[in-house]
């Protein structure tokens, strides 16, 4: 399952709706390694993914604090996304990467689906309060 970039994507903001893109990408560099069963690339790519999620979701965090926007159910849903990329982590290369077409098509539809929901789920529900933002508002890095 490759995803794409579709502009319903969007949630309002330049930084996340850039970051999104960037986390796709990133998830399907994933998936690809899951394809080919290189353990070296996907056990690097999953560090990548996992290092820019965090990132990513303190920009969320610090955008919301902006907007006055509540997080703290969105922070709880952060922290299961990053469990479950862990666990998925684990249990790839705890199989030697070796994985058969089903199983290719399980973690590639769980990621793939975590990131999704993520965005159009969790994170559009930021969207109405930024829309009263400009776009190109940027979080305060602590």
């Amino acid at each position: 399952m490759e995803l794409a970039w579709t502009d319903d994507l969007n949630i309002g903001n330049a930084v996340l709706d850039s970051d999104h893109k960037i986390l796709l990408g990133m998830v399907n560099r994933v998936i690809n390694a899951i394809k080919t069963e290189d353990c070296k690339v996907l056990s690097h790519a999953f560090e990548l993914l996992e290092t820019k999620l965090r990132t990513h979701f303190e920009y969320e965090e610090n955008i919301a604090r902006a907007v006055n926007f509540s997080y703290a159910q969105h922070m709880q849903a952060e922290q299961y996304f990053l469990r479950e990329i862990d666990l998925l982590k684990e249990e790839l290369l705890s199989r030697n990467c070796e994985c058969c077409a089903e199983a290719v098509k399980h973690y590639s539809d769980t990621l793939g689906g975590l990131l999704i929901d993520h965005i159009a789920v969790k994170d559009v529900l930021m969207k109405p309060v930024l829309q009263n933002h400009p776009y190109n508002l940027s979080p305060a890095l602590s």
